[in-house]
């Protein structure tokens, strides 16, 4: 049961994250390819790019940092560790 629900947040993680994506580079490419190289290559897409890439980098820790903490709290004999094996 479980790795059906891995496998189902994953394919919809996936959907979300590469239908937006398809739809943007086909609105783009509908222009032909010239300006779809045109579109790739401005300085304003790798500002967008790196803004999203740092906006990632930051955003993973953060809630990693807060995660872990509150899913030991609400639950602590699911998370493994020595808290879980003393209890246990």
């Amino acid at each position: 049961m479980q790795r059906l629900l891995l496998v189902l947040a994953l394919l919809a993680a996936g959907l979300l994250l590469v239908l937006p994506l398809t739809m943007i580079f086909a609105q783009v490419a509908a222009g032909g390819w010239s300006l779809l190289i045109e579109n790739l290559s401005a300085d304003y897409l790798h500002h967008a790019f790196g803004l999203t890439l740092l906006a990632t980098l930051v955003t993973i820790p953060v809630n990693s940092a807060f995660g872990w903490p509150l899913c030991t709290v609400r639950d602590p004999l699911s998370v493994p560790g020595p808290a879980a094996d003393a209890v246990r």
